[in-house]
C-alpha cells in the first residue's frame, strides 16, 4: 500500500510501485480518490522535495487534483518509470515541488511519451498550458499565477518540457496587461518575442529557471511601473537572475534574534542583579526600565516586578541590623 511503501525521506521503487498501483487502481474504477491516500502522497512529495515554490508551500491541492483528474479520464495513469523519475527529479531538485495539477500531469505525461518513443512536448490534457490558461487570465498580479509561471519555467530549464507557442502567447498575454509602463508609451510593443527568446534560452540551459520570489517580484514591478515592458531575452533574465540571487544571499544569512521588551529589560534585570552587593549595573537596567514603563513604551510585567523584588529583598537581608 502507499502508506507502507511511501514512509521514506528519499525516493524508492516501492513508494514508486505504490503510487503507480494507485493511480492505476483509480483510473480503472477499481477504486476511489480518498483524502487519506492523497494526504499520505503529498506528505510524502513535501518531505523528499529538494526545490520549493516557496517555505509554506505544500502539494496538497496538487496531488487531490491530479488524483480527480486520472479518477475522471482527464489524464491517463503514468506508467512505474515515469512516477520512478519524477520522484528523483524532485528529490534533486530538478523539478519544483509541484503547487499546481499541470506541473504532475505535464512532467509524466514528457515521460511516459518520451519512453514511447515520442517527442516530449508535455501538452497532455491537463498541463502547464492549462495552468497558465487558468490562472493567468486575470488583469492584475497573481500568487498563483507566478507559482504557475515558475513551475513552468522549470519544468523547461529541467527538459521535463518543451517550450511551446500556445505556452509563451499566455504568459506574453498576462505580462502585456500587467505592465503599468510601456518602454516607447501608448500600448506599447509586445513582450512576446522577450517571452519566447527567454523561453529558449532556458531550455537551451543558457539561463537558470528563477526561484518564485523572483517571479513575484517581477509581476509585481510590472505592475508598478518599476521595470518597463521586457524587449528582450536577456532583459527578463537579467532582473530574474538578480532576484534570485537576493534572494538566495537573503536565505543565506542568519535572521537576528527576535528582541521584545523582556529580553531588553526583565532579562537584563534578572542578569545584572544577581549580586547580593549594590551595583551601577541593576541600578542602571532598573532605572531603564522604569523610565520605559513610565514613557509608556513597555508595560509592567510579573517577571519584572519579580526580579526587582527579589533583588531588593536580597539586599535588606544583607543590610547590617
Amino acid at each position: 500500500t502507499i502508506e507502507e511503501g511511501c514512509d521514506a525521506d528519499s525516493p524508492s521503487v516501492d513508494c514508486a510501485d505504490a503510487i503507480t498501483g494507485y493511480l492505476d487502481a483509480i483510473s480503472e474504477g477499481s477504486a476511489k480518490p480518498t483524502s487519506q491516500s492523497s494526504a499520505v502522497i503529498t506528505s510524502y512529495l513535501d518531505s523528499i522535495s529538494a526545490k520549493r515554490p516557496s517555505e509554506f508551500s505544500s502539494s496538497d491541492d496538487a496531488v487531490t487534483s491530479y488524483t480527480m483528474a486520472v479518477a475522471t479520464g482527464a489524464v491517463e495513469s503514468p506508467t512505474p518509470q515515469a512516477v520512478s523519475s519524477y520522484l528523483s527529479a524532485l528529490s534533486t531538485g530538478a523539478v519544483t515541488m509541484p503547487t499546481t495539477t499541470g506541473a504532475i500531469a505535464s512532467y509524466l505525461s514528457t515521460l511516459d511519451q518520451g519512453a514511447g518513443g515520442g517527442p516530449p512536448t508535455g501538452t497532455g490534457p491537463v498541463s502547464y498550458l492549462d495552468a497558465l490558461s487558468e490562472l493567468c487570465d486575470a488583469d492584475a498580479r497573481s500568487p498563483e499565477c507566478s507559482e504557475a509561471i515558475t513551475e513552468y519555467l522549470s519544468a523547461v530549464s529541467s527538459g521535463a518540457t518543451t517550450p511551446s507557442q500556445e505556452s509563451a502567447a499566455a504568459i506574453t498575454s498576462y505580462l502585456d496587461k500587467l505592465t503599468a509602463s510601456p518602454p516607447t508609451g501608448g500600448a506599447g510593443p509586445s513582450s512576446g518575442n522577450a517571452v519566447a527568446s527567454y523561453l529558449g534560452a532556458l531550455s537551451s540551459g543558457n539561463v537558470q529557471a528563477p526561484s518564485l520570489e523572483a517571479v513575484d517580484n517581477y509581476m509585481e514591478a510590472l505592475s508598478t511601473g518599476d521595470v518597463t515592458t521586457p524587449s528582450s531575452a536577456a532583459s527578463i533574465a537579467s532582473y530574474l537572475d538578480s532576484m534570485s540571487s537576493q534572494t538566495a544571499a537573503a536565505a543565506a544569512v542568519p535572521a537576528p534574534p527576535v528582541v521584545g521588551p523582556s529580553a531588553t529589560f526583565e532579562e537584563t534585570i534578572e542578569e545584572v542583579c544577581e549580586p547580593k552587593q549594590p551595583s551601577e549595573e541593576c541600578a542602571e537596567a532598573i532605572t531603564d526600565y522604569l523610565g520605559e514603563i513610565s514613557a509608556g513604551t513597555t508595560p509592567p510585567t510579573m517577571q519584572g516586578a519579580e526580579a526587582i523584588t527579589s533583588y531588593l529583598d536580597t539586599l535588606g537581608d544583607n543590610t547590617p541590623g
